[in-house]
């Protein structure tokens, strides 16, 4: 999912213009800052778009700071956590379904076998019958709608929050 945000606003040269006047450890400590300040807007907006049943996934949600690999560049990554405390790994089935939901059928050069031979514990061996097409999980689409909802909003939490913290260096 490809969810970078190109800008081209005067306002910002403006901005880039007075974090450039500033010391180069302070302008990346609000840059840093503003990514941060930005990219909670979002989180908020995925975990309120979350079904009420799944509490866990919903605390999952949350944002991881890259380490900066080129000058006046922070990258967040939002998304489901794993590990730990974080129950976030069924995040992309919920998302996106299963094979059993979606609307298109399975190509025709898929065999599904109708019938299969079964051994039990005890030895035996048993007929088992296909009932139908596996039913699977719908989607449910939570990411991808928050983002598209508020990246331009976030964007301008970002941009003013560094403001913000440019005018208080400044002074």
């Amino acid at each position: 999912m490809d969810m970078n945000i190109k800008l081209d606003m005067p306002e910002l040269r403006k901005l880039q213009q007075k974090l450039d006047a500033l010391e180069k450890k302070e302008a990346k400590n609000i840059i840093r800052k503003g990514v941060v300040f930005g990219s909670a807007r979002i989180v908020t907006a995925i975990r309120n778009k979350i079904p009420g049943n799944y509490a866990e996934l919903r605390q999952s949600i949350g944002r991881k700071n890259l380490r900066q690999k080129y000058e006046n560049t922070f990258t967040a990554i939002i998304g489901h956590r794993t590990g730990g405390k974080h129950a976030g790994w069924y995040g992309h089935i919920l998302e996106y379904g299963t094979l059993g939901s979606r609307s298109e059928a399975l190509a025709n050069t898929t065999r599904r076998k109708k019938t299969w031979k079964r051994v039990s514990k005890s030895g035996g061996v048993h007929q088992v019958q296909r009932r139908g097409m596996p039913q699977g999980l719908a989607a449910k689409p939570h990411m991808r709608p928050a983002y598209d909802e508020q990246k331009h909003h976030a964007v301008k939490d970002a941009v003013n929050k560094m403001w913000e913290l440019v005018q208080r260096a400044v002074k």
